[in-house]
């Protein structure tokens, strides 16, 4: 049966009934009936049933899987409004004249398209679903887009081929979900251009024009690699210096390492 939910909640002395509906016709299950009625256990109607087989007929009832106090969905026999009546009928207890009279009242209230108080819990698991179906599928977005842009970088022919493998390594990790660290190419320390200036003494400008003069920026003196923009969600191109491209930048700045 498809879109089967609690569309009332309500206290029949001491019994909380939840009346079920699938925009066609409202249902209630075997054993909540049961407890209406004053049984014991649902076995009573189970043998109302035997001894009246009709009330196995779509008119009166049928089966439907329905979540259970573990999380888990269970078979289960629920009534239509015609079964509801039928059954309190048959049954021959005490409260079965006065369950019929207030659940009758109670159907009818919800066919003439009253307030209806969905269950608050109902409500919450609803709303706690869609909350997490909301942030799966943005995590998801997210890390397509990562691997997007990762496996995009690759084919940059202005990147290293060190770069360019550990984005590679990067998008593979992200696309399975393992940590593949120990696939990663062995890095020689690089130094940015801010930190070089800071060993100079100078601005990274300084040092991102004098590479540029003197073309150091080459696979000889460092490497290409693509990090985040400061200021945005972007990813730049960066130029990194090795110990060789420091010591030559020195050299061509007539400078010493700065110390402190």
């Amino acid at each position: 049966m498809n879109n089967l939910q609690i569309v009332k909640s309500a206290q029949f002395g001491e019994v909380q009934c939840d009346v079920y509906s699938d925009s066609q016709d409202m249902f209630m299950t075997i054993s909540q009936l049961s407890d209406c009625l004053g049984y014991a256990d649902r076995k009573s109607i189970e043998k109302i049933i035997k001894r009246n087989p009709y009330l196995k007929d779509k008119e009166f009832s049928v089966t439907d899987k329905l979540s259970a106090t573990d999380g888990k969905k269970y078979n289960t026999r629920i009534f239509t409004e015609d079964g509801i009546y039928e059954v309190t009928f048959l049954a021959k207890t005490e409260k079965a004249k006065e369950f019929r009279a207030w659940v009758r009242k109670l159907l009818k209230s919800l066919r003439k398209g009253e307030t209806v108080n969905i269950a608050t819990d109902h409500l919450k698991e609803i709303e706690l679903q869609a909350k997490c179906d909301r942030a799966t599928a943005m995590l998801l977005n997210a890390q397509n887009r990562m691997i997007k842009t990762l496996l995009s970088n690759t084919k940059d022919k202005n990147l290293s081929q060190i770069a360019i493998d550990v984005m590679g390594i990067k998008a593979v990790e992200q696309i399975t979900g393992k940590n593949m660290n120990q696939y990663l190419p062995e890095c020689e320390k690089l130094y940015s251009a801010t930190e070089v200036g800071g060993m100079f003494g100078v601005s990274a400008m300084k040092i991102g024009k004098t590479a540029n003069a003197s073309g150091l920026k080459n696979d000889t003196y460092g490497k290409t690699v693509m990090s985040k923009s400061k200021h945005s969600s972007k990813e730049v191109q960066q130029f990194l210096y090795n110990e060789k491209g420091v010591q030559a930048l020195g050299k061509i700045l007539g400078k010493t390492v700065k110390t402190a």
